[in-house]
């Protein structure tokens, strides 16, 4: 099986705990969380429509380039992924055996008009590593040669 990825354009968005109301006493989900997963499920869906969900073990790599250099748990970045995937690229994150995670921050600083570096300012155009970009998420999944969950790792940085 190939490499399944997908870029999703925008700021991450970590997975936010439930909520409880008062009113109904009952827990839900947060709308940002819903309306999160529910765009990324669409766009994989809509780039691999006939994919059945993969079986057995999966490694999943996934990249957070981040709008602001406020801070997020790369762990909730996760699980918001992994969780709006499910049933979807594969049956159940319980699949998941790798999984690799990285969180970029934009540059501190940008090229001035005088070609000497200095501060971010709002509205300057997003760079990483000296580079322009966009604040987006990538998702590579794939299966993995391994047949036992004892040789499994989960890698996060």
């Amino acid at each position: 099986m190939e490499l399944l990825s997908l870029t999703v354009l925008g700021d991450p968005v970590s997975k936010q705990r439930p909520r409880f109301s008062r009113a109904s006493q009952r827990t839900y989900t947060p709308a940002k969380t819903q309306k999160t997963e529910k765009r990324i499920r669409e766009q994989f869906q809509t780039k691999y429509p006939n994919l059945e969900p993969l079986e057995g073990l999966v490694r999943v790599e996934l990249q957070f380039y981040m709008a602001s250099r406020q801070r997020k748990d790369t762990d909730n970045l996760v699980k918001l992924v992994t969780d709006a995937l499910n049933g979807v690229a594969y049956k159940d994150d319980v699949q998941i055996c790798e999984l690799f995670a990285q969180r970029w921050y934009p540059d501190r600083k940008v090229a001035g008009a005088n070609g000497r570096k200095r501060n971010r300012k709002a509205g300057d155009p997003l760079t990483y590593f000296g580079q322009s970009g966009e604040a987006k998420t990538v998702i590579l999944i794939q299966p993995t040669p391994y047949e036992e969950e004892e040789r499994c790792t989960i890698l996060m940085k």
